[in-house]
């Protein structure tokens, strides 16, 4: 599956709560629970598959989601920095969202709006980055070699390694 789809999931689930028509009953507080979650998968998932694509193997267990920022945030690359920053942001919210039911702050079509833009940001880098769409380019090969080199300095090689 296209993981741009659960931000396209998560676009749907706002778009009904903003109308009056949330797909549950109630004032729409699960879809946008719902909707900061797909979000931050959606760009989770990208970036692990950009990773992939430059030669970085993340392992696909839940150590992945702060594996995933780490390699991004030691990549030599503001650009992929920011991209963890964002992923780091949309992952605090998504644990809110998930597991902190009496905290009303992932409850609104605008929290959820912001997550989604969010996440929007981060794929769009992303792929402007692999796209070699940026200026000055980003040499993939040596973000590659980066992270690689981050990971074993800091005993992150059982988590990110070469592909």
């Amino acid at each position: 599956m296209n993981p741009r789809r659960h931000l396209e999931l998560a676009r749907s689930l706002v778009a009904g709560v903003r109308q009056g028509a949330p797909a549950s009953p109630g004032a729409g507080e699960a879809e946008c629970r719902c909707a900061i979650g797909r979000a931050y998968y959606a760009a989770f998932l990208v970036a692990r598959d950009f990773l992939n694509r430059i030669g970085v193997w993340v392992t696909p267990t839940a150590a992945a989601h702060p594996a995933v920022r780490f390699a991004l945030n030691n990549s030599g690359v503001a650009a992929l920095g920011a991209v963890a920053a964002q992923l780091d942001a949309l992952s605090t919210d998504r644990q809110y969202a998930d597991y902190e039911p009496d905290d009303p702050r992932t409850e609104t079509a605008d929290a959820a709006e912001a997550g989604l833009n969010s996440a929007a940001t981060a794929i769009r880098m992303l792929d402007l980055i692999a796209a070699g769409r940026v200026h000055p380019p980003v040499d993939l090969p040596a973000v590659a070699a980066a992270i690689l080199a981050w990971a074993k300095a800091n005993g992150q090689d059982a988590k990110i390694r070469r592909a």
